[in-house]
């Protein structure tokens, strides 16, 4: 029985995952040039708006931080207390590195455990460190 529920949360979070990916991917879409002076959709300032890491970079860089902005404290206060939110469920960025991570074990089989740790691993905060301090 446990299984079972394991096995539906998981299929929950992966469908989840593929959702805001694709959400993602046609708010890039919706980006594209157009004719005109138009701003941007509603929808894209709003996913735009839970992200953290632009409430903090927009802050150091701008030392102010537009009001929709502030909309991401509550991504974190839901991080805070049901835990990684946003990178395990709605990241397109983390999305992609577990459909990676998937494609090339079932391409490459690895002796080693697929759970196994990586140097490599430390290059994602060494990405949000530099980011952050080109910002600031």
């Amino acid at each position: 029985m446990k299984f079972r529920s394991l096995w539906r949360w998981a299929t929950l979070r992966r469908l989840v995952q593929i959702v805001f990916l694709l959400a993602f991917l046609g708010l890039v879409l919706a980006t594209q040039a157009r004719s005109g002076d138009q701003l941007p959709s509603p929808w894209l300032k709003a996913f735009f708006a839970i992200d953290p890491f632009l409430l903090i970079a927009t802050g150091l860089a701008a030392h102010a931080v537009p009001a929709l902005l502030w909309a991401s404290l509550g991504l974190i206060a839901l991080t805070l207390v049901f835990g990684r939110v946003f990178c395990g469920w709605a990241c397109p960025l983390g999305t992609l590195h577990a459909l990676a991570g998937r494609l090339l074990f079932w391409i490459w089989p690895d002796r080693r455990r697929r759970d196994h740790w990586s140097p490599w691993q430390r290059t994602k905060y060494l990405a949000l460190v530099g980011l952050l301090v080109m910002a600031l």
